[in-house]
């Protein structure tokens, strides 16, 4: 019996260890908005919208939008800078 209940906290720990480290990678940014023009936004993975601005912190998991006749360009932390044209989006799946 009490192996059991060590195996399950030990469990319990390990998952919410895992789940604190998923939140902290979530909160460090991977670039920021370096330029934004038109009405272009980005959503967050917890599905909340912002819209763009120059300074706009950029996440893994984020989607940006730009829309029509927008213009929008990343800066990321490794210096890479991508431009985005009207009418499109981006999902940022992972920095590597």
């Amino acid at each position: 019996m009490k192996t059991i209940q060590i195996f399950g906290t030990l469990l319990v720990l390990v998952l919410t260890l895992g789940a604190v480290g998923d939140a902290a990678a979530q909160s460090e940014p991977v670039g920021d908005v370096t330029l934004n023009t038109g009405e272009n936004y980005v959503t967050r993975s917890d599905g909340t919208e912002v819209a763009l601005a120059v300074g706009t912190a950029i996440f893994q998991q984020d989607t940006v939008y730009v829309g029509p006749g927008g213009e929008a360009v990343l800066t990321f932390i490794d210096r890479t800078i991508l431009s985005l044209g009207a009418e499109s989006a981006l999902t940022i799946d992972e920095l590597v």
